[in-house]
């Protein structure tokens, strides 16, 4: 579909519900309330349902608690037979537990808006763009085509979604017109320091000795250019962190100048684990994501594990050894 495409079907079409990836990021979250302001503002039918609860660093975007978490086992109280299904940010295969709730046997259409890579392999009708550096800057064309005017939290959650994929304006797709999309947010309210003190600077102390003890199961491979580390329930639980405050610490090993390659293995409470993995000097990640049937970006992607963790580290890394030997 074309912007133009997209913006006459939600025109007129009315019964909304709107969701996103497991573990919702900064892009997610920014998404969904982007997107159900706009169709708030044109008089739609709209809720907001995702399988996993916000976190605390992203609330501030939801002003007005119009997001709602729907935990296994729950019963749904709408009647999904009259309802849309738009999907921001993933595709509906990654929704988690709500994807055998809400799928094309039980609501009347689906719609995705996304700006990852699938490769010419499109699975439902929406609106994608590989090149944009978010999904909040694909909503950003929708918002006006519309002619939906700047106000919050529309304008500070595009801007959140924006600097939160781009790494602070630093990834590779940022572009002239990531820049002039978020001067034109800066310009109609969107706070740069609210923002960035709320993504970086809202830790609890139990997150700081979560990334303590995790960092010491680093290990360095490949002439210290690939990085691994594992976290297991036991050592989240020692620390007092919450699960989703260990999100970032995939993150910290690119820091280092040798570094190219971070692998973070992490359990959750129900027994299974994920693996996410992050990349800099352009080595691309999903293939070896996509063997795992996982997704995301080149340079950031993830899966959940089919396999033993040691077989799926030992795995990980025999792909990456041809980039350092």
């Amino acid at each position: 579909m074309t912007v133009n495409e997209i913006c006459e079907y939600l025109s007129q079409e009315n019964g909304y519900i709107l969701t996103s990836h497991e573990a919702p990021d900064g892009d997610a979250i920014g998404s969904e309330i982007v997107l159900y302001s706009i169709l708030n503002y044109l008089k739609k039918d709209v809720v907001i349902l995702n399988s996993d609860i916000t976190e605390h660093k992203y609330r501030y975007m939801d002003q007005n608690d119009v997001i709602h978490c729907i935990a296994p086992g729950d019963e749904m109280t709408q009647d999904l037979s009259q309802k849309i299904l738009i999907v921001v940010d993933t595709e509906p295969d990654n929704i988690g537990h709500l994807s055998a709730l809400m799928n094309k046997e039980t609501v009347r259409d689906i719609l995705v808006i996304d700006h990852h890579d699938y490769k010419d392999k499109i699975p439902f009708k929406g609106l994608y763009d590989p090149n944009a550096s978010s999904t909040c800057e694909i909503l950003y064309e929708i918002q006006q085509h519309l002619k939906v005017p700047y106000f919050d939290p529309l304008t500070e959650a595009m801007f959140t979604g924006i600097v939160y994929d781009t790494g602070s304006f630093i990834y590779p797709k940022t572009t002239a017109k990531t820049f002039s999309i978020a001067y034109n947010l800066v310009s109609n309210g969107a706070r740069p320091n609210f923002v960035y003190s709320n993504l970086y600077e809202s830790k609890s102390t139990e997150s700081l000795k979560l990334r303590t003890m995790v960092g010491s199961s680093l290990t360095l491979y490949f002439n210290n250019h690939v990085a691994y580390q594992y976290m297991d329930m036991e050592t989240l639980i020692k620390s007092g962190a919450k699960y989703e405050e260990s999100q970032e610490i995939v993150n910290i090993p690119l820091q280092c100048n040798d570094v190219r390659v971070s692998i973070f293995i992490k359990e959750n409470s129900d027994g299974k684990a994920r693996c996410s993995i992050r990349t800099k000097n352009e080595i691309d990640c999903l293939p070896i994501v996509s063997r795992f049937h996982g997704g995301g970006h080149p340079t950031a992607a993830g899966f959940k594990l089919n396999k033993p963790v040691e077989e799926v580290r030992h795995e990980v890394l025999e792909f990456f050894a041809p980039f350092f030997t």
